[in-house]
């Protein structure tokens, strides 16, 4: 019975480790999923757009979802891009106030939406065409120190905006510091804009823009890409927290035949004394 009571105290001490264990991933879950619901729920107010593009995607939206097939917004730039984290402050520095333009079918949508505002008074909006002019304009100095890509190759989005990328993005040379900027700039032989993976930009016109973004202000492309890592680290913690819920059960279930066996072995003690008892008697 020592040997059955040392592994019921051992199964107790696991079971303890196991029950703490299993907490401590759910609370890892619980913290995961309300940082996902607070992002999320000011990603779909869309905080970072003026009242105007809000109005305008509001209003157009309900009148479109009596029409699927004919969709006059495609959405707004800043939700229809993708691109790696090392490249978030390079592309939202060139594009700018862009990140929030609302992407149309044509001209006559984007005339449909500033009529919509003007009587609303709701605000004002940017409108790209997604057939957006484009203009053929080569970057220069690939292969060079300093030189990461062509922006235009490090940003992404659906296939109905690839030209409108290129339009907004082309002749843009994403570079690694604002000294290769300038010395690229410099050479005055091509008409191209560089920016930095800090974000700072150099226009093909010689305007410098640079800075820093105060503390926490995370961008509209950072903000979707914490957003799609928290959903995968959600799965992640959901498996963990069910294996670790599984072993307390199993632990338990352990602890409980064990409890059993010792149970058993003391009513059988007991019994004999009694019987050795009544013997004597």
């Amino acid at each position: 019975w020592e040997e059955t009571g040392a592994a019921f105290a051992v199964a107790s001490v696991r079971l303890d480790e196991s029950v703490e264990a299993a907490r401590s991933a759910e609370s890892e879950l619980r913290s995961a999923e309300s940082r996902r619901a607070t992002l999320s729920g000011l990603h779909e107010r869309m905080d970072w757009a003026s009242s105007g593009v809000r109005a305008v995607l509001q209003h157009f939206r309900r009148v479109e979802a009596s029409d699927r097939d004919d969709r006059a917004i495609l959405g707004v730039m800043g939700e229809m891009i993708e691109t790696d984290a090392a490249y978030e402050k390079a592309v939202e520095a060139v594009l700018g106030e862009r990140m929030q333009s609302v992407v149309v079918r044509d001209h006559a949508e984007g005339l449909s939406a500033i009529r919509y505002l003007k009587e609303s008074r709701e605000g004002r909006g940017a409108f790209i065409p997604v057939g957006l002019r484009t203009r053929n304009e080569e970057v220069a100095y690939l292969g060079e120190e300093g030189v990461v890509a062509p922006l235009t190759e490090v940003v992404s989005g659906p296939p109905e905006c690839r030209g409108l990328l290129r339009g907004l993005l082309g002749g843009t040379l994403l570079v690694r510091t604002l000294d290769t900027a300038i010395r690229l700039w410099n050479r005055n032989s091509v008409w191209n804009s560089y920016v930095t993976l800090d974000g700072d930009v150099v226009t093909a016109d010689g305007i410098l823009i640079g800075g820093e973004q105060g503390t926490g202000e995370a961008g509209v492309l950072a903000r979707k890409r914490e957003i799609r890592g928290l959903e995968k680290e959600i799965d992640r913690l959901r498996l963990e927290r069910d294996r670790r819920s599984r072993g307390v059960e199993s632990i338990r279930g352990e602890r409980a035949s064990i409890e059993e066996r010792l149970a058993t072995f003391f009513r059988g003690r007991e019994e004999a004394r009694s019987a050795h008892a009544a013997a004597e008697r």
